[in-house]
């Protein structure tokens, strides 16, 4: 089972729904912010990765998007700013899927390692991801001038052997999907207001209440 070396706990889910407004970044990707809510903690399929920690939060914003010439998209240039205590958050999680299809839905959010990691025989660990060297995390390729750049590390072992790596997405191979982003948000000194991006270009506003 896979966690987030931080730890938290929700009770209630919060949800805010958005006037949904469509951006296109690249030239190419058209992305639809189409809700934000707290991450449900229990029942939820589509997770994997549980974050628990005092002041740590998990939010997910679901999209709509779209690869106008039909190539993978690239997740990884996905961040969430937080422009008043000036970081930059990357995914914690991301599962890409069609809303209908025939018969059993279509999921992909395959991840990768960001640390090559070893067994005490010097070989990869059968339950963790892969480490695939020649897939980049674009993630990196971007940076805001006054912003810590916040990766989560991820302990695929347990608290008393742990397995840790912070981890980034191969790219979706469909070219039209919905989009559930993840990302695990830190409590600090003042009140946060978010944006969501890619890469260096503004998706939308994100408006959510942590309480």
């Amino acid at each position: 089972m896979k966690k987030i070396i931080f730890i938290f706990s929700i009770a209630i889910i919060s949800t805010n729904y958005i006037i949904a407004q469509e951006v296109t970044v690249n030239d190419n990707i058209t992305i639809k912010i189409k809700k934000v809510k707290k991450a449900p903690t229990l029942f939820h399929t589509q997770q994997n990765v549980k974050v628990k920690g005092d002041g740590l939060k998990k939010i997910m914003i679901k999209s709509k998007i779209k690869s106008e010439n039909k190539k993978d998209v690239d997740v990884n240039p996905f961040s969430l700013l937080d422009t008043v205590n000036k970081v930059r958050y990357q995914l914690v999680e991301f599962v890409g899927y069609k809303s209908f299809s025939i018969g059993v839905p279509t999921y992909q959010g395959k991840e990768l390692l960001k640390t090559k990691l070893l067994n005490k025989r010097g070989r990869p660990y059968q339950s963790v991801p892969d480490f695939d060297p020649k897939i980049k995390d674009t993630f990196e390729d971007y940076q805001f001038e006054g912003y810590k750049n916040i990766t989560c590390q991820i302990n695929f072992g347990t608290d008393k052997n742990p397995i840790i790596s912070g981890i980034y997405y191969a790219p979706i191979t469909m070219n039209s999907f919905i989009a559930d982003a993840f990302f695990a948000i830190q409590k600090l000194d003042k009140e946060p207001v978010f944006e969501l991006y890619y890469g260096n270009e503004k998706v939308g506003d994100i408006d959510i209440d942590l309480d």
